[in-house]
């Protein structure tokens, strides 16, 4: 499940034509780097991971660039977490025991759907087959992670989901009018 670095993969839209062989989707081509990118605004970001390794250092990872970062080894534990504390996107692994991380992603979307909330879930796998992208896209995910990752994409990716919600949101009603 968890295996792998953080360097070198490549980043799937789970939407992405099932046909799709080259390793980095039309998403991955258009991300801005992280240089350029704006600094992330304190989000809170769930990380559902059963490998200490992998768990650590991408929490770490991300700390570095700004982000709040809450750790689960496992669905269960995710979804408790989710339960308990606003967020503002998770990563899940897909691998894991007690529960994978498509049905994670079903369950956490519906608790947070049920609040109100549109939470953003990002999968990560350290393979990529086209059904993968199908089977992430029916569960709800936004994009696939192939680990191993350069961080600076997956910041950007986050970021540039975040962005695109936020242009999609109708404007905030003006509290001096009526």
């Amino acid at each position: 499940s968890g295996r792998g670095g953080l360097e070198g993969g490549a980043l799937r839209n789970a939407a992405d034509s099932p046909g799709e062989t080259t390793n980095e989707s039309p998403l991955a081509r258009r991300l801005v780097s992280a240089n350029s990118a704006a600094q992330p605004m304190s989000r809170t970001l769930l990380i559902v991971e059963d490998n200490d390794l992998f768990r650590g250092m991408l929490r770490s990872l991300l700390e570095m660039r700004g982000y709040h970062v809450v750790v689960a080894r496992n669905g269960p534990e995710g979804l408790a977490l989710a339960a308990a504390q606003p967020f503002d996107g998770a990563l899940t692994d897909i691998e894991m025991p007690e529960m994978d991380g498509y049905e994670f992603c079903r369950q956490v979307r519906a608790q947070q759907q049920a609040l109100g909330i549109d939470l953003p879930v990002w999968i990560m796998s350290g393979v990529f087959r086209p059904a993968l992208a199908k089977k992430a896209a029916a569960a709800g995910a936004v994009l696939v992670l192939r680990k191993p990752f350069p961080i600076e994409d997956v910041c950007a990716t986050i970021e540039q989901e975040f962005a695109k919600r936020a242009s999609e949101s109708p404007p905030a009603p003006d509290a001096g009018t009526e």
